[in-house]
């Protein structure tokens, strides 16, 4: 083998291992920026599983308070039932 080819072996083997290196580095940022895209969605989650808890809360409230109201005064219930099924969207 002539010391041309040799030479040019090792430029081969020295430009195929940068673009690998390159690579790697490539793939170590990918992977951190999902990590944290990952964690962002996890807190989207948490945040609206949160909200969703303080809404269920607010409307068990309103139906104990419709039940109550039921019981105590029909009239008024009826009233609202009338008024939320014809007048609300």
């Amino acid at each position: 083998m002539t010391i041309l080819k040799k030479i040019e072996n090792v430029l081969w083997v020295l430009l195929l291992s940068s673009i690998a290196f390159v690579g790697v580095i490539v793939l170590a940022l990918q992977n951190g920026e999902i990590k944290k895209t990952i964690h962002n969605q996890n807190d989207i989650v948490d945040s609206l599983a949160h909200e969703l808890y303080i809404n269920n809360k607010k409307m068990d409230r309103i139906l104990n308070s419709l039940e109550h109201l039921k019981n105590e005064n029909p009239k008024a219930y009826n009233q609202y039932l009338q008024y939320h099924d014809n007048e609300t969207e």
